[in-house]
């Protein structure tokens, strides 16, 4: 009687999706029926994954109907209460009545309000009781799962384990090889002659006429040219890509065929023979692919169309490594398949699932070595628009890079746990974790494929003859298309392949479901709920609202404005001041699209103009200040600049303060407030070019026109000074010691200015002594008066020559002239 009830409760539930006009009281009696029956179930001691998947399913089609109705009762109820509050409020006790029609109008309002809202009542009922429900089969399924991952078997290395399973594993060799032969003496003489041999043959000659046909022109039109010896990365993509599925089309396509067959209701093939058929096709299948698209990302025999920055060595290994632990998995996938057909005993499960997890994990380990992923020399010749960028170094292999270690550890770690949990009898445990890990490889190497691949793709769009020739599109323009694009190939990616990981591991597919709802709907905190939609929806309305201002500042700046007459100053003061008007609308209108009630905002601005009196004026100040610079962008990070006394490279942009880097390596943090309302000289805004003078003076009666042509070859023989525009070289004054030039000279990297300068200087010091025109110093011309005077001076001091006595004795030992001591 309770599965009569149950399979009575279901067929209920379909009807109710099937008749949404039903009358409300129906629709709730419906609910509580089915919560009941659903209760009732789970409250059984057993709860079978089949059931508990209904069970959900059901429940889910119960809350979408009731959010449905809640949804559509609270949009009704909306348009009441603002008729109710156009009637006024009822007369009160003493006061005239009011008018009949009036009094009957605000009783129906009255009613259908609440109508409604008992309808929203009981939908957030029926809501809450479907969410406890279904948070209770989730943790029975949890448990559930729980209990068979740790279920304990017998321990594999036992010798009565081994007794046992070792016999079980050929006994069902042996089963697998009479298969064949069971099946053939099963068939009638009509279907050996008709059935086993027509059918099959044909779809095998016909899928193996059609690979080689699809493998032919993909080697043929896509495949490696050994005659190209620096192919770009597009060209090497597209080779392994195609030379991948063209090594295993035909296979793949012969045993599909198979398995087609095989599944199909006209076969006669049955039985365990079928079934070992249709898992060997899948896993021929597989290994095929395993075997193919490795070594097409690899290419160990072709060096120069290698996708990845290996060495030919390190590229061989890894492929044989790669094949070989395909190959174990292949065998452990292809006896899980088979054991709802062959009765495995816990024993043999045990062995089994021991042996198969220590040589995953012997192969993972292996593959996972980090001398394997060191980067090699990989075909690099870069052609204009082609290859990878330089932000994504598709030749190389970041081995060093402490993620991709982490990565690497991570993966070491959960395939040498399946050993001791397999060890220690848990085989279901081990099969999880060595299965769950492989399974998740293969899917994140065919999304890295894929993505290249149509990475590519969005490249050589943008790339095309149409965008540049015919819609005249930027470079940078394409550039920036490219980068978006880009990144959202990559988030869609990263979602796809967390999601198929997740499933791989184990994580149902209704709970992902939940939670992304749950993510797209909002989380509340307090009185403000977090919602992405919105957030999303508000980023796209401030996007949208900066677009237009700038177009109608645009046209305010260019078109409307100059036609005014008014000052350029002022001209430019308007069409500034109409930007910031514009940001301010735009941002109001993404708060107001977020929900963010804004008397909360005025609550804090007025808390800061409170701080602001009582001390924080500097930090608002750079705060504000911070705000200018993010938003005006007169320095980035990158720049060279001069603050001052400072000069360097900018680190980083904050709220309060900004940090250069000097050349000597020293860091500099300078408050915001002092960038913005100080002169700055930035090297590097807009662009890198920049000019270098170089002053240099030659000696009076030097060939002018010599000088000038001397100063120009060097100008012009420096590799850092670009054709255009031209260098010059200018006589600049007629100075004390020298006549004075000055060699201008234009870099495309204004960074290079002192090596620039340094290398000019070494080449004229150079040419001048090969023409002989001479640097003068500087020379004075000193005038002394009173010469007569300072001669006089001189010979009085000048000391008396030295006699034979005194020749050799110090200064302090001689006699003075005079005295009667010693000096």
């Amino acid at each position: 009687m309770f599965w009569l009830a149950t399979v009575l409760w279901l067929l209920t539930g379909a009807a109710a999706a099937q008749e949404p006009q039903r009358p409300f009281s129906t629709i709730v009696g419906d609910w509580n029926q089915s919560l009941d029956l659903a209760a009732q179930e789970l409250a059984q001691p057993s709860l079978s994954e089949d059931r508990a998947a209904k069970l959900s399913q059901h429940l889910a089609t119960i809350r979408a109907e009731a959010e449905e109705i809640q949804s559509k009762s609270a949009a009704l109820v909306e348009p009441l209460s603002a008729r109710a509050e156009a009637l006024g409020p009822p007369p009160q006790e003493g006061e005239p009545p009011e008018d009949e029609t009036i009094a009957e109008e605000r009783r129906k309002i009255a009613e259908d309000i609440t109508a409604y809202e008992t309808r929203i009542k009981q939908a957030a009922l029926a809501l809450k009781r479907t969410d406890e429900l279904a948070d209770a089969i989730k943790a029975r399924t949890r448990g559930a799962q729980i209990e068979t991952l740790f279920k304990r078997f017998p321990l594999p290395l036992a010798p009565s384990t081994l007794a046992i399973a070792v016999p079980e594993f050929f006994a069902h060799l042996s089963t697998l090889a009479r298969s064949p032969l069971e099946w053939w003496r099963d068939l009638t003489p009509q279907q050996r002659e008709q059935e086993a041999f027509f059918r099959s043959v044909m779809l095998a000659a016909l899928a193996l006429l059609f690979g080689l046909v699809i493998r032919i022109a993909l080697r043929r039109w896509f495949g490696r040219d050994r005659t190209i010896e620096e192919p770009t990365y597009a060209r090497r993509l597209l080779a392994g890509i195609c030379e991948g599925l063209a090594s295993g089309i035909v296979p793949a396509l012969i045993f599909g065929a198979l398995y087609y067959y095989v599944s199909s209701e006209a076969t006669v093939v049955g039985g365990l023979f079928a079934d070992a058929v249709a898992a060997a096709s899948i896993i021929t299948i597989f290994l095929v692919l395993a075997y193919a698209l490795p070594r097409a990302v690899l290419a160990p025999e072709l060096p120069a169309w290698r996708l990845v920055g290996l060495s030919p060595a390190n590229a061989r290994t890894i492929n044989h490594r790669v094949t070989f632990l395909a190959s174990v998995f292949a065998v452990d996938l292809f006896f899980t398949t088979l054991s709802g057909s062959l009765v495995y005993s816990d024993p043999f499960t045990s062995v089994f699932e021991f042996v198969v997890a220590a040589l995953e994990a012997a192969g993972v380990l292996a593959l996972v070595q980090g001398r394997l992923w060191i980067g090699g020399q990989t075909s690099t010749t870069a052609q204009p628009g082609q290859g990878p960028e330089a932000d994504e170094p598709a030749a190389q292999v970041p081995s060093a890079s402490s993620f991709w270690n982490g990565v690497r550890i991570l993966i070491a770690a959960v395939a040498l746990a399946a050993v001791p949990a397999a060890l220690l009898g848990h085989a279901n445990l081990g099969a999880y974790l060595s299965e769950s890990l492989l399974a998740s490889g293969v899917v994140v190497g065919i999304l890295f494929l894929l993505r290249g691949l149509c990475r590519e793709l969005i490249g050589g769009a943008l790339r095309s003859n149409f965008l540049q020739e015919r819609l005249a599109v930027r470079h940078a323009t394409r550039n920036l298309f490219k980068f978006w694009l880009r990144a959202l190939l990559d988030i869609v990616t990263f979602g796809i392949g967390l999601f198929l990981v997740l499933v791989l591991w184990g994580v149902p597919v209704a709970d992902m479901w939940a939670w992304t709802r749950d993510a797209l709907q909002g989380i509340t905190v307090g009185d403000v709920t977090i919602s992405i939609v919105d957030i999303l929806t508000a980023l796209s309305i401030v996007v949208i609202a900066l677009i237009v201002v700038r177009m109608l500042q645009r046209l305010l700046s260019e078109r409307v404005l100059p036609q005014t007459g008014l000052d350029p100053g002022l001209r430019h003061s308007l069409s500034a001041g109409f930007g910031y008007l514009g940001l301010i609308i735009a941002l109001a209108l993404g708060i107001s699209a977020v929900g963010l009630d804004l008397t909360n905002l005025a609550l804090i601005f007025g808390a800061l103009s409170v701080g602001i009196g009582f001390g924080l004026q500097g930090v608002v100040n750079n705060f504000v200040s911070g705000l200018i610079l993010l938003i005006e962008r007169p320095i980035k990070v990158g720049d060279w600049v001069v603050v001052g006394t400072n000069e360097g490279y900018v680190k980083t942009i904050r709220l309060r303060a900004t940090e250069l880097e000097t050349f000597q390596r020293a860091s500099i943090v300078i408050p915001n407030s002092e960038i913005v309302s100080t002169a700055v000289v930035n090297w590097t805004h807009k662009d890198r070019y920049g000019r270098v003078d170089v002053p240099v003076g030659v000696a009076y009666g030097s060939d002018v026109e010599q000088v000038k042509e001397i100063l120009m070859t060097c100008l012009k023989e420096n590799q850092d000074i670009v054709a255009w525009p031209a260098p010059r070289v200018l006589f600049r004054r007629f100075g004390d010691s020298a006549l004075e030039f000055e060699a201008r000279g234009f870099l495309s990297n204004i960074e290079n200015l002192y090596t620039a300068q340094s290398d000019l200087l070494t080449a004229i010091d150079k040419a001048f002594r090969e023409a002989g025109v001479q640097i003068p110093f500087p020379q004075r011309d000193l005038h002394v008066k009173n010469i007569d005077r300072l001669a006089d001076a001189i010979a009085a001091h000048r000391p008396e020559p030295e006699d034979a006595a005194t020749a050799g004795r110090p200064p302090r030992l001689r006699k003075v002239e005079g005295g009667d001591g010693e000096d």
